[in-house]
């Protein structure tokens, strides 16, 4: 069962008044904070979402197993076949179809 995030409302104008003091309670208590205006919310504040960086890809995948040695010469196989298929048909590059104009 998933744990359903607490969020608390706080009117504009309070939290304009005690913006500070607003972030420290969200720092400690990571806890997420709708601001609203004239009963409608207008914005959360709240701690920042986790982040999956390049970084993390790579080091993920150094983890992770690599696939067969034919695999791999097969597929860069017949990805250099559909390139050598595709050099022959003319592709437009103006956008207006490749209409022949006279």
């Amino acid at each position: 069962m998933r744990k359903r995030d607490a969020r608390r409302t706080v009117a504009a104008t309070e939290a304009a008044k005690g913006f500070g003091a607003l972030v420290d309670r969200v720092r400690e208590t990571r806890q997420v904070f709708q601001v609203e205006s004239r009963g409608q919310v207008v914005a959360e504040i709240g701690p920042p979402r986790l982040a999956f960086t390049m970084a993390d890809m790579r080091a993920l995948i150094s983890r992770g197993r690599r696939a067969p040695a034919e695999l791999i010469d097969a597929v860069e196989a017949a990805r250099t076949e559909a390139r050598a298929s595709q050099a022959s048909v003319a592709v437009p590059l103006s956008g207006r179809g490749g209409r022949n104009r006279r």
